[in-house]
């Protein structure tokens, strides 16, 4: 099992199934619809592509990151990690409105 990373990094993002039933129950909270979330994450990508580290935060010694999007209102919370077996790809967990 690989153990949690000093440094993140983020060639790629992988949506897990957990994170479309969060965006589901985001868009059915929020009234937002699939394109103004992903408008949202769009941003984000770009950023954690080329500067993860001014847009993210570790949580805790976890291999658990966060970051908040930058555009939009509703702000919104990603939660992620890097994916297993690869040190260039990150997997998103959840997302969720940032209160």
């Amino acid at each position: 099992m690989d153990g949690p990373r000093d440094e993140l990094r983020c060639a790629g993002i992988i949506e897990s199934a957990e994170f479309e039933r969060s965006k589901n129950e985001l868009k059915r909270a929020t009234g937002l619809t699939d394109r103004q979330i992903d408008d949202r994450l769009e941003a984000l990508v770009w950023a954690l592509l080329r500067e993860p580290a001014a847009v993210s935060e570790r949580i805790g010694s976890r291999n658990l990151w966060v970051a908040v999007t930058t555009v939009g209102a509703p702000l919104l919370r990603v939660y992620f990690r890097p994916r297993t077996g690869t040190d260039l790809e990150c997997e998103w967990l959840w997302i969720e409105e940032r209160l």
